[in-house]
């Protein structure tokens, strides 16, 4: 492994270690599951995942950040990806949006009515965090493993890190993460861009959560009224 690819890998590893016990952390435990809480953790995330990395990205390592997936413009083809990844999308989403081991843990907001207030805060605060991640992963570790490996090895050590990232979530998740991090790395290395890539978690994890709202008999879209 070259390495830029270490740093990149090393950093990835680290702010991730630290979100997550940011995450875990007892100092939580009092507004886990509100609005609040989850913005915050939400917050963490941008700075430890999306600002440092691409703080180190500028200062240490010799990519511009364009080369690195973040690019000005969107590429035509992400399009292309976004369409097809929907369609499957919408779909896995209707299947298991109404099951309750889904919506008792989704959305992340556990609170009951759902105003304009609190879908703001969900989606605002998700998609910074889906850019953030989206950039770590598919921007920063992957474009930086293609400048020192193979892309079948770059996509094998993306998706690696990215189920270990989602061990904690449980075995259902870590495995959905496989398929999923194939895709968005693909889309990403066809496009030079986490465009694609940010487009179709943001609409995967969105959409997960209002069918859930849905679905769950303790939630309740309340547009007009206030959301505690």
């Amino acid at each position: 492994m070259g390495i830029h690819a270490g740093v990149a890998v090393a950093t990835a590893i680290l702010a991730y270690a630290v979100y997550y016990g940011i995450v875990v952390s007892p100092a939580l435990d009092g507004i886990r599951g509100t609005i609040v809480g989850v913005v915050v953790k939400r917050l963490a995330g941008v700075i430890l995942l999306g600002f440092v990395p691409a703080g180190i990205a500028v200062t240490a390592l010799p990519f511009p950040l364009a080369e690195l997936g973040l690019t000005p413009l969107i590429p035509p083809r992400t399009w292309l990806w976004v369409g097809g990844a929907s369609v499957v999308i919408v779909i896995g989403c209707l299947l298991t949006a109404h099951k309750p081991e889904n919506y008792d843990v989704y959305p992340e907001m556990r609170t009951p009515r759902w105003g304009f207030g609190a879908v703001a805060a969900n989606s605002i605060s998700s998609a910074l965090y889906m850019f953030a991640y989206e950039f770590l992963f598919r921007g920063f570790v992957l474009f930086a493993c293609l400048a020192a490996m193979t892309p079948a090895l770059a996509i094998t050590v993306n998706v690696v890190l990215y189920v270990l990232a989602h061990v904690p979530k449980g075995r259902r998740e870590a495995l959905g993460s496989i398929p999923l991090g194939v895709v968005v790395c693909l889309a990403s290395i066809d496009t030079g861009a986490i465009w694609a890539a940010f487009l179709i978690h943001s609409i995967m994890s969105q959409l997960n959560d209002y069918l859930a709202v849905r679905a769950n008999p303790g939630m309740r879209f309340a547009f007009g009224t206030s959301a505690p």
